[in-house]
């Protein structure tokens, strides 16, 4: 492969990486933070409010260690609270704050226009196109690590 076409994808990447998504300058937040969040809300439906760190980690394919980390920022934040399950302690149960649930609706309404944006300015083809072309970057990179761990 060319060297100049990997240099390409790398500045691509890291372009897109900076550029990132624009979020309401209101919350202090980064995406994948929005992302915790917004799978507690998804959550919040559930009886019992609790959260599953595995259930996250997979939807999310964010380590434990760090969903754990955001959860902490997002406590003292306050985005989010936390206790213990008095009938399971090993369960936790987790909740969007007021503030928390808020900050979840600006930033939803502004992710939502940007993307829309986006999409109008691709095109229908292009974006689906777009995200066919994602989805095999990323299962390359999986496949490439996997192979790397069973080295």
């Amino acid at each position: 492969m060319d060297r100049s076409l990997k240099e390409e994808i790398v500045k691509a990447l890291f372009r897109f990486r900076k550029v990132g998504m624009i979020l309401p300058k209101s919350a202090d937040l980064n995406m994948t933070e929005l992302l915790v969040m917004r799978r507690i809300e998804e959550m919040s439906t559930l009886a019992d409010n609790s959260i599953n760190l595995s259930e996250i980690h997979c939807n999310l394919h964010i380590t434990k260690s760090a969903i754990s980390q955001m959860l902490n920022s997002l406590e003292k934040k306050g985005y989010i609270q936390r206790s213990i399950d008095v009938s399971d302690r090993r369960r936790v149960l987790v909740n969007l704050t007021e503030n928390g649930t808020m900050v979840v609706k600006e930033t939803k309404e502004s992710v939502n226009n940007h993307l829309g944006e986006i999409v109008s300015r691709l095109g229908d083809e292009n974006t689906k196109r777009l995200i066919s072309l994602l989805e095999q970057v990323s299962d390359i990179s999986e496949e490439l690590k996997d192979q790397s761990h069973t080295v």
